[in-house]
């Protein structure tokens, strides 16, 4: 069984956001580069595109609005997971 996480990345700038669901957050953030500052986690890979898509479709200030409701800080929270 995986884990679907869907998550924003941010460059430390906080100018740009990537949006996106990955079974595999490690290798994701590697991609990038970029830190991770927002993730849910999904049992189901279906629930984890929904959320992803409404993630996308919403205004950057409400993106912002989540991630420092969760992550003041805007801290990469990728150490945490590992």
């Amino acid at each position: 069984m995986f884990n679907y996480y869907v998550y924003i990345l941010s460059n430390k700038e906080k100018e740009h956001f990537c949006i996106g669901v990955t079974n595999d957050i490690e290798k994701r953030i590697d991609k990038y580069q970029c830190f991770l500052v927002y993730y849910d986690v999904f049992d189901n890979i279906r629930d984890s595109i929904d959320a992803q898509k409404k993630l996308k479709s919403l205004p950057r200030k409400w993106k912002i609005n989540l991630i420092e409701k969760y992550n003041p800080r805007w801290e990469d929270l990728f150490c945490g997971l590992v």
